[in-house]
């Protein structure tokens, strides 16, 4: 096929085509679903692999505590059964942990369900999570000035 006869606009519209029919069409997703909580690592790792198998009958082929993430195969169920790896990362950040949870070959609103549905857990088997507790308040910096002032008197007092 000669391209010599295709003016450069054409070309580039053809090669943009192909590229998005390429690239749009992709069957896996890379959505991913980050949020934050205020239980420990410990009780989202227990809590999101009984959620797992348990509740939700999904099979768990890979999992560490330690690292706290689980690897598992999910079967979407309704009108269209499909299915997908998926995974499941906790990582301890101030006042909780963050949770992100990421479904390939789905749709995002299958990681939404999910994180809505491990909330609930959550809340069902530890209660309401604790508030952060605040910093305590830092002592205010001497400036300069009030260090001077407080050795204003001592001085006066050796004068005498």
């Amino acid at each position: 096929m000669s391209w010599s006869h295709i003016s450069k606009r054409s070309r580039l519209g053809w090669w943009l085509t192909l590229i998005v029919c390429v690239f749009g069409v992709s069957s896996e997703a890379l959505a991913r679903t980050p949020f934050e909580v205020g239980y420990s690592k410990a009780q989202v790792y227990s809590a999101a692999l009984r959620h797992l198998r348990v509740d939700l009958g999904q099979e768990v082929y890979e999992k560490d505590a330690d690292a706290a993430y689980l690897l598992f195969h999910f079967e979407a169920t309704g009108a269209e059964r499909r299915t997908s790896t998926g995974s499941i990362e906790i990582i301890s950040v101030k006042g909780g942990c963050r949770v992100v949870i990421q479904l390939n070959k789905l749709p995002s609103y299958y990681e939404q369900t999910l994180k809505d549905s491990l909330l609930e857990k959550l809340r069902g088997d530890y209660g309401a999570p604790e508030a952060p507790k605040p910093d305590a308040p830092k002592p205010p910096k001497d400036s300069q000035k009030d260090r001077d002032k407080a050795e204003a008197p001592k001085r006066d007092a050796g004068q005498k």
